[in-house]
């Protein structure tokens, strides 16, 4: 009986341990990666400012039903598990798209990983569907780039009203 309890001990003491080396490489790792994930961004910012760059509305259109329209369905007007979009006022204002694309909200995952060329047409078509464009010009990569960048520094969503 206590060859069992021994046993049992050290399982649960070596758990312990496994899981608390897990959380420190871990937490080394995440914050080691912000500042690679914060210069990349830079050197993309570089790279892409002096660049011409034309929304896409059909590829933002394409990419919005492969990614999105499972959840917000393909007319915007939203489904069991995604919000309704199609004349939603929180799509008048265009940093609220990126913030949203790049953080996620909710249920919705972020997208901070799909190109940032990929996520302004996304952006730029996801403002056809707001009730008012109230927001002034198209929403560029640069606007992405730099709402990436934000998205490392605040970890809450800022939504305007």
């Amino acid at each position: 009986m206590n060859k069992n309890k021994l046993y049992v001990g050290l399982f649960v003491g070596g758990m312990i341990l496994l899981s608390l080396v897990v959380a420190l490489i871990m937490t080394k790792n995440y914050h080691q990666d912000d500042s690679k994930v914060r210069y990349q961004l830079t050197k993309d910012y570089k790279d892409f400012k002096d660049k011409d760059y034309s929304v896409d509305l059909i590829k933002g259109k394409n990419l919005y039903i492969q990614l999105c329209s499972q959840c917000h369905k393909e007319d915007g007007n939203g489904g069991m598990k995604g919000a309704k979009l199609n004349q939603n006022s929180i799509l008048n204002h265009n940093q609220n798209i990126t913030q949203i694309l790049i953080k996620g909200k909710k249920a919705m995952p972020s997208y901070r990983m799909v190109k940032h060329e990929d996520l302004a047409n996304i952006a730029n078509y996801l403002r056809e569907f707001a009730p008012t464009k109230d927001n002034k010009g198209e929403i560029t990569i640069l606007d992405i780039i730099t709402s990436k960048v934000e998205a490392l520094q605040f970890k809450e969503l800022k939504l305007k009203k």
